[in-house]
């Protein structure tokens, strides 16, 4: 790191949390952009400056860092885990399939920084010069140039300052695939529930055979609660992400503003109107895309990145139990506990837990042509928008105090302008 990079990251770095969460507010104005109609018409008459890249460096780590890891320090069993590299955001059993995409005036990118090797990764000190370096060498290009998106990619309130010079936008892509099959061995072999289909007329969703058996002698479950658990603590990550980058825009003036108006069928390319983001969709068995991945960067774990759903949980499976795997003897990594091979000691699956867990996802896909059977696989569920604010719009309309005097002073501070 440059010298003045180093004062400026020991800025951030000191900025308290509470003044942070106090401070935050969204600042949907920046500069080089136009409202034209009431109650705030207004045009910048500056153009949009893009953000260093150490202010987009400190934003994706705040959004989905690497902090160091995990404890993974649960009462029953520690196997439900997925990862021993923790990140600035949590998440069910710590499962990582998902990604960080944003846009600014250079293209589209995933951060994909290196795993943790340290119980923390970035305390004090010299240390914070881990943020930008992990930034460079996680920077994953998908597309070159700021890509050219249809109006119908976003709802008509969000178009007037959508895409333009100078932004960056982040997009969390959530991946449903991996966890959800994880969490189907907790679901059936754990707490032994009888998940049923209740738009099949309640019957077993593909379970039959263990409820008749005995080995599922739990409550019955709704398919769609199983699903509905999945979509709200998964799909939370990415407001997670949202959050951090605002808290971080805020302790070094930039404006930021979380949103939710966009189409990811769009978006992400699932439609004639454009590429957009260049994804792979699919149809299900009513006839509706679904987006399962990008190929050879972000491919989830239904067809046709693999052959079917038998193949989909084995893969879990080995990722956590085959040879390098999560709980294996020759795991790859490094892990928080004095004794490594105590995660070698906890349950391992059998063939019969196996088996049921592939007659669940089975079921699921080979009934409904996707996996969930009511979500899409991949899911961008929130945006959220970094920029230079434009002063001028808010000393028009605003009262004294809406801008903080970082966001008053951080073209001096960060950009050497006047």
């Amino acid at each position: 790191m440059e010298p003045n990079q180093k004062e400026l990251m020991k800025k951030v770095w000191e900025y308290p949390l509470f003044k942070a969460i106090g401070n935050r507010r969204g600042h949907r104005f920046g500069l080089g952009t136009e409202l034209r109609e009431a109650p705030f018409p207004y045009k910048s008459e500056k153009p949009g400056v893009p953000l260093t890249e150490l202010e987009t460096a400190c934003l994706c780590w705040a959004g989905y860092g690497v902090t160091g890891l995990i404890n993974a320090d649960l009462e029953y069993s520690s196997n439900t885990f997925m990862n021993w590299s923790g990140r600035t955001v949590p998440g069910p059993c710590n499962d990582q399939h998902n990604d960080l995409l944003f846009m600014d005036d250079d293209g589209v990118f995933l951060y994909r920084p290196e795993a943790g090797i340290l119980p923390v990764e970035v305390a004090a000190g010299d240390d914070e010069g881990k943020i930008l370096k992990s930034f460079r060498e996680g920077k994953v290009e998908l597309i070159k140039g700021r890509p050219d998106l249809p109006p119908a990619a976003i709802m008509k309130l969000n178009q007037w300052n959508f895409n333009k010079p100078g932004q960056t936008t982040f997009f969390p892509i959530i991946d449903l695939t991996w966890e959800s099959i994880n969490a189907a061995f907790v679901w059936l072999v754990d707490e032994r529930w009888q998940i049923i289909d209740e738009n099949r007329g309640g019957k077993p969703a593909g379970v039959g055979k263990w409820v008749d058996n005995g080995y599922l002698s739990g409550m019955k479950v709704p398919l769609a609660f199983t699903e509905q658990m999945m979509s709200i603590s998964v799909c939370g990550i990415g407001h997670y992400m949202a959050a951090n980058i605002g808290l971080a825009a805020t302790s070094f003036g930039l404006g930021s503003f979380v949103w939710g108006g966009f189409v990811p069928l769009v978006l992400l390319g699932g439609t004639p109107l454009a590429q957009g983001f260049g994804f792979r969709f699919t149809t299900d068995k009513n006839g509706m895309p679904q987006v399962v991945g990008k190929d050879g960067f972000i491919e989830t774990v239904v067809p046709p990145y693999v052959t079917d759903m038998d193949e989909a949980v084995d893969r879990v499976v080995e990722y956590k139990y085959g040879k390098g795997g999560l709980f294996s003897t020759d795991c790859q990594g490094e892990k928080a506990f004095k004794d490594p091979q105590l995660v070698t000691k906890v349950d391992r699956p059998d063939k019969e837990a196996i088996d049921c867990v592939k007659a669940l996802c089975r079921y699921v896909f080979e009934e409904y042509g996707r996996f969930p059977s009511s979500l899409d696989p991949l899911q961008m569920p929130v945006a959220i928008t970094a920029h230079h604010i434009d002063e001028g719009f808010y000393e028009t309309y605003y009262k004294p105090g809406v801008i903080r005097p970082e966001q008053m002073e951080h073209m001096k501070v960060w950009h050497g302008i006047e």
